[in-house]
C-alpha cells in the first residue's frame, strides 16, 4: 500500500511537471509573438510586467495601439481604444470564430435545442415560446470549452425545472487554440456583439418576449467578459441595462490591469465568484488564473478566493478555477447552501482567510440578489461530493481547464 501510494505521488508529480511545462512553452512562445504582430515594436509582456502600476501599464497599452480598427459587414467596426474592443488586439472575423447559439424552453425545445443563426433571426418569428414575457437566461463557456460542458448542461436542466424561463447558450469554442488564448480574449468582444445583436433582434420581432430586467447572464473564465461586451452593446443599443451578469471566476489574464472588463457598470446586479485569484496578480504557472480585485456588487472569496480550494489538492493547477461553475451549479437547487459575510478588513482580509464578520450576510450563487450582503463577502465553501464526483468525470486537460 505504501509503494503504491509513492507511486502515485511520483506519477502526478511528474504530470503536474508536463502541464506547467506546456504553459511554459504557451508563455515564453505564444504570448510574445501574439502581441509583436500587434506592433512590432510591442513590449514583452516580461517587460510591461516590470511596470509597478498597472495604470502605467494601461498607458503604455493604449498609446500603442491607438488607431487600430477592423470593420466586418452586417455587424460593425472594432477599435481598440473604445469600450467595446479588447485593450490589447482585434478579433477574428465571425466566420473564423464560428459562434454560434442555441435555444432551449419547456415543452419541444427542452431536450432538443433550436440552433440559431445570427445572420437568420427570421427563423424565431413562428416560435410559440417567444409570444409571452419569460425570464431570459444566457449561458457562455470559457476557454477551449464548449456548449456540452457539463456545467451547461447541469445549469439548462435545473433552470427550466425551476420556471418557465428561456435559455440561449453560447458556442464559440470553434477558433480556440491551446497555445493561443490571447486570441480568443481578442474574440470576446466580437462574441458580446454578436449575442447582443441576437437579443436586439428577438426583442425587435418578440416585444413581449424578453424585457431587459429579466436577462441574467452567466458566463465563465472568458465567457465573463463576453457577458460584459454584450451588455455593453446592448445598453448602448437599447439604452437599457440587462437585469444581472454572474461572473465564475472571470479570467485575469489579457484583463485584469487594463480598462476593458467585466465590472458593476454592466448590468443592473453583477455578482463574481472568485476561486483562484492570485495573492498580487495572476500567475498562470501557479494556475492563478481569476481576477483578484473585486469588480461586481458583490464579490465572493470563498476559502480566500485563490489556490488551492477544498478538493483541488492533488489536481492539475486549474482546478481552482473550474471550481467556480461548481459553486453555481450547486447552489441552483440549495437556497441556503452558501452563506457568506462581509469582511471588516476588505479585499485583504477576504484573501488572507482573516475576517472579522460585519453588516448583512451575503449568499454565493444563484441566489445572491436574494441576500442583502454586497461588496467583498467571505466564506468556507466546498462542492457536495455528489457533484465533485460528477464534474471529475468529465475533466478534459486544457490550458485553463475550463473544458
Amino acid at each position: 500500500m505504501y509503494r503504491a501510494f509513492i507511486s502515485y505521488l511520483f506519477f502526478f508529480q511528474v504530470l503536474r511537471i508536463y502541464v506547467l511545462l506546456s504553459a511554459c512553452i504557451f508563455a515564453t512562445s505564444n504570448i510574445v509573438p501574439e502581441v509583436e504582430a500587434f506592433d512590432e515594436e510591442w513590449p514583452s509582456f516580461s517587460h510591461i510586467d516590470a511596470v509597478p502600476s498597472e495604470m502605467n501599464t494601461d498607458a503604455i497599452i493604449m498609446k500603442r495601439a491607438q488607431g487600430r480598427k477592423t470593420c466586418f459587414d452586417d455587424f460593425g467596426c472594432f477599435e481598440v481604444g473604445n469600450s467595446f474592443t479588447h485593450a490589447l488586439g482585434l478579433p477574428s472575423s465571425p466566420d473564423y470564430i464560428g459562434a454560434s447559439t442555441w435555444f432551449y424552453s419547456r415543452g419541444r425545445y427542452r431536450t432538443n435545442p433550436k440552433k440559431i443563426d445570427f445572420r437568420r433571426v427570421s427563423s424565431l418569428d413562428d416560435m410559440r415560446e417567444l409570444q409571452t414575457n419569460k425570464p431570459l437566461f444566457i449561458l457562455i463557456h470559457g476557454f477551449r470549452s464548449s456548449r456540452k460542458h457539463i456545467w451547461i448542461i447541469e445549469t439548462v436542466i435545473a433552470l427550466l425545472a425551476k420556471a418557465d424561463c428561456n435559455v440561449i447558450t453560447v458556442d464559440w469554442a470553434k477558433s480556440h487554440s491551446l497555445f493561443r488564448p490571447g486570441k480568443a480574449a481578442y474574440d470576446t468582444a466580437l462574441v458580446g456583439k454578436l449575442l447582443a445583436l441576437l437579443v436586439n433582434s428577438i426583442m425587435n420581432r418578440h416585444p413581449k418576449a424578453i424585457s431587459a430586467s429579466s436577462i441574467h447572464v452567466i458566463g465563465q473564465s472568458f465567457g465573463a467578459h463576453v457577458a460584459s461586451f454584450f451588455a455593453k452593446h446592448f445598453k448602448k443599443d437599447t439604452g437599457q441595462l440587462v437585469g444581472r451578469i454572474t461572473g465564475l471566476d472571470p479570467a485575469a489574464p489579457y484583463f485584469e490591469g487594463h480598462n476593458v472588463h467585466l465590472s458593476r457598470t454592466d448590468a443592473a446586479f453583477v455578482d463574481v465568484i472568485h476561486t483562484s485569484a492570485g495573492k498580487k496578480r495572476y500567475n498562470i504557472l501557479k494556475g492563478d488564473l481569476g481576477f483578484r480585485s473585486p469588480i461586481g456588487h458583490v464579490d465572493f472569496y470563498p476559502n480566500g478566493g485563490t489556490q488551492v480550494q477544498p478538493g483541488c489538492e492533488f489536481e492539475f493547477p486549474s482546478c481552482s478555477h473550474r471550481i467556480s461553475y461548481q459553486f453555481f451549479v450547486a447552489s441552483l437547487n440549495r437556497p441556503r447552501i452558501y452563506p457568506s459575510h462581509s469582511c471588516r478588513e476588505g479585499l485583504e482580509g477576504a484573501l488572507n482567510k482573516h475576517c472579522t464578520r460585519t453588516g448583512h450576510e451575503g449568499r454565493m450563487g444563484f441566489y445572491s440578489r436574494n441576500a442583502k450582503g454586497r461588496g467583498v463577502q467571505y466564506l468556507k465553501a466546498r462542492v457536495p461530493k455528489e457533484i465533485a464526483k460528477r464534474f471529475k468525470k468529465t475533466l478534459r486537460v486544457s490550458f485553463d481547464g475550463t473544458s
